[in-house]
């Protein structure tokens, strides 16, 4: 991930100026060794209903392939990246609620209008 982000640059990735800077902001500082770690996985947890959400083909093609293999609902964003949910959380709202439909059935998820924000007067 760091490395896509090197070569395709934040600045393309993130173009709004505001965006960018609170991301670049929150972004942690962390050690190669922090994505060297294997991280431990329960038995069985691939037995539970998953779907994979992919935000890229070029960084995460071999992944979405993986679910697919293991028989997973597998729903991509034509277009998007890894920092999606920040530059266009709607549409990644919109394809999480359709994955939940397709592990849950349609009449569990949310219908499009409750994506919609409330906000307050006053």
């Amino acid at each position: 991930m760091v490395d896509l982000v090197r070569r395709r640059g934040i600045r393309e990735l993130v173009p709004d100026p505001g965006l960018r800077a609170t991301l670049e902001q929150e972004m942690p500082r962390l050690p190669l060794a922090y994505f060297e770690a294997v991280v431990p996985v329960p038995e069985g947890w691939d037995r539970r209903p998953c779907a994979y959400l992919l935000l890229g083909r070029e960084a995460y093609g071999g992944s979405a392939a993986q679910a697919r293999t293991r028989g997973w609902a597998v729903a991509e964003i034509h277009g998007a990246h890894h920092l999606a949910l920040a530059t266009d959380p709607a549409a990644v709202a919109s394809a999480l609620l359709r994955l939940e439909g397709d592990l849950l059935g349609p009449s569990s998820a949310p219908s499009p209008p409750e994506l919609r924000v409330k906000r307050r007067r006053g």
